[in-house]
């Protein structure tokens, strides 16, 4: 990560005066807080333009097939509704409350169950980068940015072969301002994921066949530095057989 966020963060608190430095001129430290504003902060108003408009039509379909389970009485697998709410909060800021729900409630049941937590502790992450999306105070934004990326490399690191949460790292972090330095490790994670995708594919065995084909997409939405015959190859991996969701368990 850049060091920016940590000054950032710094400057703001001794503006509260709660830190060692706060016995110096305000004036002066607001003058650099908002410098660091400038700098840092306003360039996360947005992820990027070319990114909503790119994520636009995936959070219409996830809108769609959660309209379309909630009009049929259908009990969507917890993970499947994760992945639907969190690309719908993608765009709209409204739906991040109920994902930070279903993924409260999925970590309550892991706990309760004793399963595997790997995967909704990807989207706690990827939550919380979406609330520095959203946000609108800098400092607040670097502070969800900051967690959610180190969240998801702690889970990334664990687990370095899992697909869902890969993609969740990438996704979270390829669209970053460079300022924020992590366009490298991005890049890296995409060409990892095609590979996986391609050359393991087991690794991605237990994903919801249309969380699959939505990963899949992704990576060739985005992937054109890759290599061709990679590239190719995804192209040839079959989408799910059915454009819904499914059915829990699938």
């Amino acid at each position: 990560m850049s060091p920016i966020p940590n000054r950032f963060l710094r400057l703001s608190t001794e503006l509260a005066g709660t830190s060692p430095g706060a016995g110096r001129s305000r004036s002066a430290v607001t003058r650099r807080l908002m410098t660091w504003a400038a700098a840092a902060g306003l360039v996360l108003c947005t992820v990027t333009p070319s990114t909503t408009l790119a994520q636009a039509p995936v959070a219409e379909d996830a809108l769609a097939a959660l309209s379309r389970s909630a009009e049929m009485g259908e009990a969507l697998d917890p993970v499947v509704r994760m992945d639907l709410l969190y690309h719908v909060a993608t765009e709209e800021e409204a739906w991040v409350d109920s994902l930070q729900t279903a993924v409260e409630a999925g970590l309550a049941q892991a706990r309760e169950t004793g399963t595997d937590s790997l995967v909704v502790s990807g989207y706690l992450g990827a939550l919380e980068v979406l609330r520095a999306k959203h946000g609108t105070w800098p400092p607040s934004r670097i502070k969800w940015v900051r967690r959610g990326v180190e969240r998801l490399d702690v889970l990334v690191e664990q687990r370095p072969t899992d697909v869902h949460v890969l993609y969740l790292r990438t996704v979270s972090t390829l669209f970053l301002p460079s300022i924020m330095g992590r366009e490298e490790q991005a890049t890296r994670d995409l060409e990892s994921l095609a590979l996986l995708l391609v050359e393991e594919p087991t690794s991605a065995a237990d994903l919801n066949p249309a969380i699959q084909d939505r990963i899949t997409g992704f990576v060739l939405e985005y992937g054109d530095r890759l290599d061709p015959a990679v590239l190719y190859k995804l192209q040839a991996i079959p989408g799910p057989v059915e454009p819904s969701v499914g059915a829990p368990g699938v």
